[in-house]
Parts: structure tokens; sequence; C-alpha cells
């Protein structure tokens, strides 16, 4: 039996080949069982051979379904390499059998989004039939896939996913390695990060207002600072063009023709000037523009000269000429001011314990009721405690957290005090 059936380059009955044992195991176990015969393979390489077998005949198919008299017919007319490697009838009548029974025992078999996603190769988008032993083919189909080793921009395939990834970073067709402004390319990522920052048509090399093309950014980010052209440098309501941007801002708050200006077509009482000026509280003296800044320049030098006054009367939070200067400072600088004029104004004020943040707290319009509870910081919305002015201290009272912190205080003195620091 053996040299009738093994055709492999063993030819030999001591050693036959790989093959044949399982051609033994699955076609003719009654035979060999009666001949005494009892194979050396285990169940479990039974099994293995039944999966592989199944999924290249699925494949040998192309997942099209036979009945077992239609598949004895076409497994006689293939060759005896091929049958070698296929279920016979018999065996794959059973595995018809065992697949039309599980598929019996699924509701619907319609199967989902992830279901069909599962079995398309994610490459080359190929659909695999919904059976319940395709996934090993589907699997292997997935890492052979020749569009996996096929590179998007050249369409060059390689041999390994290794290759491919090393090509990538040099393929001269590359979007990556192409400038986004000129579509020159270039042999790597360096050359054209460096060519990028001085392309002629990069648009960050020139000025947004005067068209002004620079070499680098850094050259023009310093021109548009001080670029005559700059939006920033002339008045929103006149247009008039000035030295600096603090000037334009100035000067619009006191515009003749901003229609919410509080200025007045007067004379200065401190430089004696026709112009713009704004009254103050004590209603017999104007000050134009540049001298109200000047003011505002030494009260931020010298905190004891805010608020503002005139003949003995003080600018009061909410005064027009409180809003007027909230309006020609910077950010940075109408931050101090505005703190200036809270502590002035406030009876009740806290700091943030927040190293970073250190904001200045209002506790004025704090009931004594509610100062107990966290309440958040209006600038980082740390919790804190507005009792006893520090940060919220969950499950202890006010006079056991200062008691705690005024021991870790003291502790650090002491530290500082041997080190010399």
């Amino acid at each position: 039996l053996i040299q009738a059936i093994c055709e492999g380059p063993c030819h030999s009955t001591s050693n036959p080949c790989c093959s044949f044992l399982g051609v033994l195991e699955l076609r003719a176990p009654l035979e060999l069982q009666g001949a005494g015969y009892t194979t050396a393979a285990p169940r479990v390489m039974e099994q293995n051979w039944l999966s592989l077998a199944w999924d290249k005949t699925l494949d040998e198919l192309k997942g099209q379904e036979m009945r077992p008299k239609e598949y004895a017919e076409w497994y006689s007319e293939r060759p005896f390499d091929v049958r070698m490697t296929l279920l016979s009838p018999s065996n794959y009548s059973l595995m018809l059998k065992n697949d039309l029974a599980n598929r019996a025992n699924v509701t619907d078999m319609r199967p989902d989004a992830e279901e069909c996603t599962r079995y398309q190769c994610r490459h080359c988008k190929k659909a695999f039939s919904f059976h319940s032993m395709t996934s090993m083919a589907f699997k292997r189909h997935e890492e052979n896939c020749p569009k996996s080793r096929t590179c998007e921009h050249c369409c060059q395939v390689f041999k390994s996913p290794l290759q491919l990834l090393g090509h990538q970073n040099i393929c001269d067709k590359s979007a990556a390695l192409r400038c986004e402004f000129c579509s020159e390319r270039f042999g790597n990522a360096a050359q054209r990060k460096s060519h990028v920052e001085t392309c002629e048509m990069n648009p960050i090399l020139w000025c947004d207002w005067c068209g002004l093309k620079f070499p680098h950014h850094f050259l023009r980010v310093k021109h548009q600072r001080a670029c005559p052209k700059n939006p920033a440098r002339s008045c929103p309501h006149c247009h008039e063009h000035f030295a600096s941007r603090a000037a334009a801002l100035v000067h619009a708050v006191f515009c003749h023709k901003n229609p919410k200006s509080p200025a007045e077509g007067v004379t200065c009482a401190a430089c004696c000037e026709e112009g713009q000026c704004i009254r103050f509280p004590c209603r017999a003296h104007h000050y134009c523009s540049d001298c109200l800044f000047e003011q505002i320049k030494v009260g931020l030098a010298d905190r004891s000269r805010f608020p503002l006054r005139c003949c003995g009367r003080e600018v009061e939070a909410g005064d027009p000429v409180d809003l007027a200067v909230a309006q020609m400072l910077s950010e940075s600088s109408k931050e101090k001011y505005q703190q200036a004029m809270l502590l002035k104004v406030s009876s009740k004020v806290m700091y943030c314990p927040q190293i970073a943040c250190g904001a200045l707290i209002a506790l004025d319009h704090i009931a004594s009721s509610q100062a107990s509870g966290p309440h958040g910081c209006p600038k980082c919305q740390q919790a804190l405690c507005f009792t006893c002015k520090s940060e919220w201290h969950a499950g202890m009272t006010c006079g056991h957290y200062q008691f705690m912190s005024a021991q870790n205080k003291d502790a650090i003195t002491k530290l500082c005090r041997q080190m010399n620091w």
C-alpha cells in the first residue's frame, strides 16, 4: 500500500513521507487499523492538518461550495501533488457537514461591520468568505500580501516590510521630501527643512503689510514690529500713523472721531496746549493723553502715586479717567494698574498662595458665613480658604492648619540658618 500510494522523494517503506502519513491517518484509518498499523502523529496534528487542508481546499474552490458528489468529480481531475494538499471527498463531506451545523446554530448569518472588516485584507481589500475556518487563510494572506510591501509613492515592491520602511525615508517621489511651497524635491528631510526656512515662496518671509521679503523669518518679525504700515501703529478712527503701538493706542482713546471717547477739546492744565483732554474728578482741570500717560508711568514705578488725584480728589474705580487709563495700557501694565487700584479701594485682600499664580483677590464682597467654604482662585482656579487666607485644608480647621504650617515654616527657617542661607 505504501509503495503504491507514496510518490514522495523517499520511495521507501521504512521512511514514508510526511504527506503520506497524513493520507494514512485521514483517508484509510480502518484498513490500516485492521492491518495492525498505529500512527505516531497525535490527534492535535490531525486537527491542524484538517484546518490547513480545509483552508487550501477553500482557496482552490475560490469560495464556491460544492456538493460532495461534485467535489469528488472535481477532486479526481486534480493532479496527484495537488490532491495531497486537499481534503479527500469523505473528509470534505465531514467538514462541510460540520460547517453547515455551525451555520445552523447562528441566529443571524449576516455578519456585522466588525466581522466584515475582520475578513477583508487591509492592504488589497480582498474579501474572504464568511466561514468558521477561513481565519488562518486570511492571516496568511495579510502577512504575505504584495501590497503590504509596496511603496505608496513609487509603487515599488520589496521583499520585506523592513526594506519598505527603509525605502520610504528616501523615496524621491514622497511628498514628505518635497517643499510645500515651490514643490522642489530633496534627498532627505534635513535638506527639505533647511530649504523651507529660506524658500522665496514661503509666506512667513514676507511682511504682512508692506510686502517686503526677508531672508529669515526672525528678521521679518523684527521688521513687522516697526513697520510703518502696521495697522496696530495707526488709529482705527482717524487712521493717523504713529511711531509706536503705544502712542497709537493712547491716541485712539482720546481721538476726536472716537464716539466713545470721554475727551473734550480744551486746554491741558499741565502742558497748556489745546487738544483732546479728559476731565479729572475735581471738575476744574483737564489733562491731555500725553500728560495722563506720564502720570501713569510715574504711578507704576511708585505705587504711592495711585490712585491718580487732582486738587485732593482721587480717581475712583469705574470713573471715566480710570476706564480711559485701562484702555491706554498694555495687558501687563493694565494688570499692575488694576492691582494697585484694588489695594487702595479694598480693605480685605489676599494673594493666591500658589507661587506660579500670586493673583490679588478682594474679599470685601465675601460674607463671613461664606468665607469658610472652598473658593476658587479667579486666575488659576486653586481651591482657597478665605477665612485663614490660605489654600483649602479639607478635614482640618483653620487653627489646626495654621499650627501645622507654622511648624513646617519653623523647620525650614531653622535649616536655612544652619546652612547659613
